[in-house]
């Protein structure tokens, strides 16, 4: 999966990451908020866990049997990126956001979290923060 450090230019990757999704709208296994959130941290760190997901689910249904197999979407992630931690989340960790009709998974950028919703990209306040896998 690459270094656990993240690179140098890691803040300025971590944005190109966002503007490359702001026109792009929710869809499952290919623009959802796990491979969002995969991409964005493949970019600060030259990881791979993109291309682990894609192996792992391709639709809503696989989606939801990974995410169920795991007893919900925190458990899942954790399977991935290690156990989530009751942490401040800081510039740039992976968090569980309320995503609304239920779990979604973000970006800290300090004072609000981007996630990618039903409509697209959007902007939370970190009050939505349930749980942090620091980055």
């Amino acid at each position: 999966m690459g270094g656990r450090m993240k690179r140098h230019d890691w803040a300025a990757r971590l944005y190109d990451v966002i503007e490359a999704h702001a026109e792009r709208t929710f869809v499952w296994g290919s623009d959802d908020c796990c491979l969002f959130v995969a991409r964005g941290i493949d970019a600060m760190r030259d990881s791979e866990i993109e291309a682990g997901l894609r192996d792992l689910y391709t639709d809503e249904r696989s989606a939801m049997k990974l995410i169920a197999s795991h007893g919900g979407l925190a458990g899942a992630v954790s399977a991935v990126l290690g156990e989530m931690q009751q942490v401040r989340a800081v510039r740039g960790d992976a968090v569980l956001i309320d995503g609304g009709d239920g779990d979604a998974l973000g970006i800290c950028l300090g004072p609000q979290v981007v996630a990618m919703g039903p409509s697209g990209l959007r902007m939370v306040p970190r009050s939505e923060i349930r749980g942090v896998w620091p980055q």
